[in-house]
């Protein structure tokens, strides 16, 4: 009998064990299914690789300074019937860029910096010998002592590899064209003087007559624009930004004239690229950017009439926006050149949508930097917000929970801290919604708080209104049922809610996400579309949520013994987790390299442990294993992809061939350990902690203290004492709780925002369970009441 009863034990382990393997093999193959599947394409200009390419510098131009009286021609190049436009995101090593960060990127295809971080910006070197690039050596150094891989001269060097002839007007751009040992191909082409529009037109029609192929203009070098940037120094009065902008476009104008005599007289097109490629103040902003293709019919269309495209690229997937990193592919691309496998970027190209008038275009432009403006200045203000909102939470639910005799506390007390929980977790929801109304053009001072106030009162309605539903849903059942279904329907709506807009926002390509508060903004450079680290924690804890409140429900109406109910409940985890992994791993969505080697071992354990499987040693080191094989399986078939369609899982593969995985994982190491000791989080994270334990401490005492007090009366009895607790009744509470745990270590782990990851996932979940265990007690249903577990 004993040993049937092994054999039982371990045929129901070896099934768990295969349902797990299933799970993984599942999403492995779903992700590599979406691996090979073709990217979004945009529209790719024919090859013009007989047609000179001008590339001019504007400084640190923003969309905000044009107009018809400060840069007539930046709006004159727009009208030309092939123009495309949009915002250059130029954020390189530091958060603030310097002319000759913005210029050395252009010329490695990868961030790079002139200058030791937190250095203020020294302007770029006078040239003294026209044939070497002044401080090469340094520049070299530099970009090798950050780690990021930038190779100064690799644009110069491709040009002079496939004969292409290359002119430099102005020290920045002579930093463009400098080859990798820090020389110009041909020096005679090199100007390294300031320019003025008048030296322009002077020099760049005997460039284009005689046949050059690549032009950059250093626009600025003249301009005081270089010397009023400083890391947090206080800008140079001595300039106006309006005179700024005037000059720059004046130079612009004398490019733009002779661009477009040369096509007419020769025939042939010229590509004309205006950009503005490096920072002016003591904040990182957006930066114009604009392509056009001067033909020789010359039309240029009335400003009034003109309609304007708008340009991508597949490093960032949103419409309008591109990167400095992208210029170099770019440039190779319309040169009909390779794109060096050492360049991160992507060839900007136009989006196949219709061109968008050239009024609405610059308001859309000027819109959406003030909204990024605002929202940044909201963030330092919400982050402690947010935490103050949840650790007093924390702290007042602990004792309140906590208490002898809690179920004899007023209900009213209970139901508020409900509230106060479901606000906590609805919060998000709250930061996205707030984002669907137009908060940040009520001014620079009142916008953040207009911001703020929204976000707060879309996540009080929110969790109110999640209360209320779900009591009249249940309004029906009575006893332990009825009080069980309320407490824990409220908190699963919330939390499928969000998970659904995550997903729904992965799928759309991450709109919510460009400039919410929560969000991650464009002039970081960092995440640009699919899942930054914020709204992956987000995704990974609300999936657990949402996976257990499903399980309750299938193994609600599964057949009546338990066997039946693992099954379906382990049912709910694996499909809810392979849709998350899906959602957040695929290169075409989520394009989230550290999220599946967490979410994965997640998942799996949860299954396990939903189906009654004890873990070992040996079966989580092999599901860790199978793990992360599979991220680096799905980031090798992204990296056979053509270079210009990887997306960022492609080219981390790209770098570990390149031997920079050290660097990589020393530079993800080096932020965690900044986030760990410079971040709002870590107070997080560390209260939360200690507010914990201080309450489990002070039960316990208070448990010794009153120890004739029935169990179900002590301190966490309702929680903890005997079959019929709270946690008993939350069958599925524990399989989810430990995947989350797990989900959030490896998080923690594998991604450089550290400790960020484990506060905003304990932000989350614990106002979950917070929020069911007081409106379960508001109900005062005895815990003698219930009868079976649901869920």
């Amino acid at each position: 009998m004993a040993h049937n009863r092994q054999d039982m034990s371990n045929a129901h382990a070896l099934g768990g064990l295969r349902r797990a393997a299933r799970f993984v093999a599942a999403s492995l193959v779903a992700l590599l299914a979406l691996v090979v599947a073709p990217l979004p394409s945009h529209a790719a200009p024919a090859s013009t690789s007989d047609e000179p390419v001008i590339v001019v510098g504007l400084g640190a131009m923003r969309w905000r300074e044009v107009d018809a009286a400060a840069t007539p021609n930046l709006l004159s190049l727009l009208a030309e019937p092939s123009a495309a436009a949009g915002s250059l995101v130029v954020r390189s090593v530091a958060t603030l860029t310097c002319p000759a960060d913005g210029w050395l990127t252009v010329s490695a295809g990868r961030r790079t910096t002139a200058e030791p971080r937190g250095t203020a910006c020294a302007g770029i070197a006078t040239h003294n010998s026209p044939a070497r690039a002044a401080d090469w050596a340094t520049y070299v150094q530099t970009a090798t002592d950050q780690d990021y891989g930038a190779i100064p001269g690799t644009l110069g060097s491709l040009l002079a590899s496939h004969d292409i002839s290359a002119a430099a007007l102005g020290p920045g751009a002579i930093l463009a064209l400098t080859q990798t040992d820090g020389l110009l191909a041909d020096p005679t082409l090199a100007d390294p003087e300031p320019l003025t529009p008048e030296s322009i037109s002077a020099t760049l029609p005997g460039l284009l007559e005689a046949g050059t192929r690549v032009i950059a203009i250093d626009a600025a070098s003249r301009i005081d624009d270089i010397t009023r940037l400083g890391h947090g120094a206080a800008a140079n009065p001595a300039t106006a930004d309006d005179d700024i902008t005037t000059a720059l476009d004046a130079n612009l104008g004398a490019a733009l004239a002779a661009a477009r005599s040369y096509a007419e007289t020769s025939g042939t097109p010229v590509r004309m690229v205006a950009a503005g490629l490096h920072d002016r103040h003591t904040r990182p902003y957006l930066h114009v950017f604009v392509t056009a293709r001067i033909t020789p019919d010359g039309d240029v269309t009335p400003a009034s009439d003109a309609g304007v495209h708008l340009i991508s690229s597949a490093s960032t997937r949103q419409p309008g926006i591109a990167q400095s990193t992208d210029l170099l592919p770019s440039i190779a691309s319309w040169l009909d050149a390779p794109t060096p496998a050492t360049a991160v970027g992507s060839p900007i190209k136009v989006t196949a949508d219709e061109p968008i008038p050239l009024a609405e275009f610059l308001a859309g432009q000027v819109d959406y930097d003030i909204h990024l403006d605002r929202s940044r200045a909201a963030v330092p203000w919400f982050y402690p917000g947010y935490i103050i909102l949840v650790l007093a939470l924390f702290a007042l639910s602990a004792r309140a929970l906590g208490a002898p005799r809690v179920s004899q506390l007023a209900p009213g007390r209970h139901r508020l801290l409900a509230l106060w929980a479901g606000t906590a977790l609805a919060m998000p929801l709250g930061v996205y919604l707030v984002d669907l109304l137009p908060w940040w053009r009520a001014g620079a001072a009142l916008a953040p708080v207009l911001g703020l106030l929204g976000a707060l009162a879309f996540a009080i309605g929110l969790s109110a209104l999640a209360l209320a539903v779900t009591a009249r849903a249940a309004r029906g059942m009575s006893g332990a049922r009825g009080a069980l279904t309320r407490a824990v329907a409220a908190p699963a709506l919330l939390a499928t809610t969000l998970w659904l807009t995550l997903i729904l926002d992965a799928l759309a390509g991450a709109p919510l996400q460009r400039t919410a508060i929560m969000g991650s903004f464009a002039t970081v450079g960092g995440r640009f579309y699919g899942m930054n680290n914020t709204s992956f924690v987000l995704l990974a804890v609300t999936s657990f949520i949402v996976a257990a409140s499903l399980a309750a429900v299938l193994a609600r109406f599964a057949a009546p013994t338990e066997s039946r109910r693992r099954q379906r409940a382990s049912a709910a985890f694996v499909a809810i987790g392979l849709v998350t992994v899906i959602i957040d791993g695929a290169p075409s969505i989520g394009a989230d390299f550290g999220g599946p080697p967490a979410l994965i071992p997640g998942f799996a354990i949860a299954t396990l442990v939903a189906l009654g499987i004890a873990l070992s040693l040996r079966r989580v080191l092999l599901i860790l294993a199978a793990t992360v094989a599979a991220a680096f399986a799905i980031s090798y078939l992204d990296y056979l992809r053509p270079p210009a369609q990887r997306t960022h899982l492609g080219r981390f593969m790209q770098s570990v061939f390149d031997g920079e995985l050290i660097q990589i994982v020393g530079r993800k190491a080096s932020a965690n350990l900044h986030i760990l000791t410079n971040s709002y989080f870590t107070i997080l994270f560390a209260a939360a902690l200690l507010i914990l334990a201080a309450f489990l401490l002070g039960a316990r005492t208070r448990r010794r203290n009153a120890p004739n007090l029935p169990a179900a009366e002590a301190p966490y009895g309702w929680l903890l004492a005997g079959p019929n607790a709270l946690a008993a009744r939350l069958t599925y509470l524990r399989p989810a709780a430990l995947g989350i745990a797990v989900t959030l270590l490896i998080a923690f782990a594998v991604n450089d925002s550290g400790v960020v990851i484990p506060a905003i996932g304990l932000g989350l979940a614990v106002p979950a369970f917070i929020m069911i265990a007081h409106t379960w007690q508001a109900e005062r249903v005895p815990i003698s009441a219930a009868t079976h577990p649901e869920g």
